[in-house]
């Protein structure tokens, strides 16, 4: 099975000059937790993930892990955020990009996750985001396939 069977056509995406305000609420939204970032000819540049926004918002993020309690100033939080607001999602997005074509094999795509440790995969036809797969895509054709309607 092709990518291009699997992939989701209708890809929530954001421009790189959008701010981070509005990053944050397209995720919270739509409720996913990454969107390509393509310019204004639908070319794909980076990818925006909760883990991005996180990283800006607790640029020690790692420590926040080891020590959550410190980072419960909410005066000091205040000031993270009002420095990001209007920062531009270029800024803070991943611009190293593991990409899949639409006919690249279903199992190379999740073979590519599991090693990058991605949750999903832009696919990209001629430099044009086409769709994107998801480890859940794949999950779910997995389960349709082996066990039949779920």
């Amino acid at each position: 099975m092709k990518v291009r069977d699997v992939m989701q056509v209708r890809v929530i995406t954001i421009l790189p000059d959008a701010p981070y305000e509005e990053a944050a609420r397209l995720l919270r939204v739509y409720n996913v937790s990454g969107v390509p970032v393509v310019d204004e000819s639908g070319h794909i540049i980076g990818i925006l993930s909760e883990k991005d926004l996180f990283r800006a918002l607790y640029p020690n993020y790692a420590d926040f892990y080891k020590n959550p309690e410190a980072y419960l100033d909410l005066e000091a939080r205040e000031k993270v955020v009002a420095h990001l607001r209007g920062k531009p999602v270029r800024d803070i997005m991943s611009s190293e990009l593991t990409i899949v074509s639409p006919e690249d094999k279903v199992m190379k795509a999740g073979s590519i996750m599991l090693t990058k440790s991605v949750h999903r995969l832009p696919v990209v036809e001629e430099g044009k985001l086409v769709g994107i797969i998801s480890r859940r895509d794949i999950f779910k054709n997995i389960i349709q396939h082996h066990l039949g309607e779920v």
